[in-house]
């Protein structure tokens, strides 16, 4: 669903006067309107690898993070620079560590080259059963990555989106956003094999605590900025700019006769 916030948010510029594109260019001819609020934001294609879809993506898989209810955050060194034996070594590691817990274990992870171009490691979220650190280290250095990994306790907060680790996807730490390059984005997703994030089934939960998918947690974390409720929202379409005259004219007087109606 398009968010007036979207726009505010990608318009902004990033360190060292770096600047995001004001819309989505795969759809710079085309807006979104609500037939209900009246509201116009310009169309996004949602792609992941899209300048300006991408960042928005990110900033509301970080608050999907926070819903999930993560309690430690975990941080794995020592990873390849390919992305499909760091996808075999993290799918290993998860069910080995499910083995040493013998109960169920909750994970989103992604993968992050290092600063100065060292190698690269992998950022973690886990819910569930308590992981010792000797035997996390033990259980990640036996299937190819760094002997070198830490897991902390974490004090969660569901208001507040889980952004560290994401920054070159765009995603806001906090409040912040910290893109630190042009092709940060592109660079990110390549180490990801085209994903922002990667997570165990069952994983994400929406505002209630329930199970859901990672669209639908999106979506909840993305409501949550709103004062509409649902019903108030209305439905979004997507049609041409160069109608928007036409449609916005046709709202205005769909508004008036329903005043005066109720007068």
């Amino acid at each position: 669903m398009p968010l007036s916030a979207q726009r505010s948010q990608a318009e902004g510029g990033g360190p060292g006067g770096i600047r995001k594109p004001p819309r989505c260019p795969r759809r710079a001819d085309w807006i979104a309107l609500n037939r209900r609020t009246g509201e116009i934001v310009p169309a996004s294609c949602r792609a992941n690898f899209c300048s300006w879809c991408g960042p928005i993506n990110a900033s509301h898989i970080a608050g999907a993070l926070a819903l999930a209810g993560p309690e430690r955050a975990i941080l794995l060194t020592g990873l390849s620079p390919n992305w499909q034996t760091n996808r075999h070594w993290m799918r290993e590691s998860t069910y080995r560590l499910r083995k040493v817990l013998k109960g169920e274990l909750q994970l989103a992870w992604h993968i992050e080259p290092n600063p100065k171009g060292t190698g690269h490691h992998a950022h973690a979220w886990q819910r569930g059963p308590f992981i010792p650190q000797r035997a996390l280290s033990e259980v990640v250095a036996s299937v190819g990555m760094g002997k070198v990994a830490f897991i902390n306790r974490m004090r969660g907060n569901p208001n507040k989106p889980l952004g560290y680790g994401l920054k070159l996807a765009g995603m806001p730490y906090g409040m912040k956003t910290i893109t630190e390059t042009e092709d940060g984005l592109a660079t990110y997703l390549e180490a990801n094999g085209g994903r922002l994030v990667h997570t165990t089934k069952g994983f994400w939960r929406d505002a209630e605590g329930n199970a859901c998918g990672q669209r639908e947690a999106m979506k909840a974390w993305a409501s949550r900025n709103r004062t509409a409720t649902l019903v108030e929202e209305g439905k979004w379409e997507a049609m041409p700019d160069e109608r928007r005259p036409g449609f916005t004219r046709a709202i205005a007087q769909q508004r008036a006769a329903e005043y005066m109606a109720r007068e």
